[in-house]
């Protein structure tokens, strides 16, 4: 949310903006003393509470599709990035954001009454 912006969620985009810096801050400062720091920023994942509480029902279908992977993300996924960022393969992965897909970043979100 934070990397596209949307009205009335100014709130929410500076506190995940904030995870992103303090897990930047903290790889640079850990990352002496052999410790990572990485955020996974996963988009839309079905089946979770967030998207029903957030999702209108009547508005999935052109949020689908403008995801390039035409569909939301599954828990699996980003239960797999984890497994990544913990495993051997993802040892000098430090201060990333995984991002997961969802639509472009940067768009213009407007109300309307």
């Amino acid at each position: 949310m934070h990397y596209a912006g949307q009205a009335l969620q100014s709130h929410v985009a500076a506190a995940k903006a904030a995870v992103d810096s303090i897990s930047h801050a903290a790889a640079i400062e850990l990352g002496p003393r052999g410790l990572t720091s990485n955020v996974i920023a996963p988009g839309p994942i079905g089946g979770t509470e967030g998207m029903e509480r957030l999702a209108r029902k009547e508005d999935i279908a052109a949020h689908v599709k403008r995801i390039p992977a035409g569909r939301w993300g599954t828990v699996k996924e980003i239960a797999d990035a984890t497994v990544y960022l913990f495993s051997d393969a993802g040892n000098f992965v430090n201060g990333a954001v995984l991002v997961g897909e969802f639509p472009p970043r940067r768009r213009l979100v407007f109300l309307r009454r």
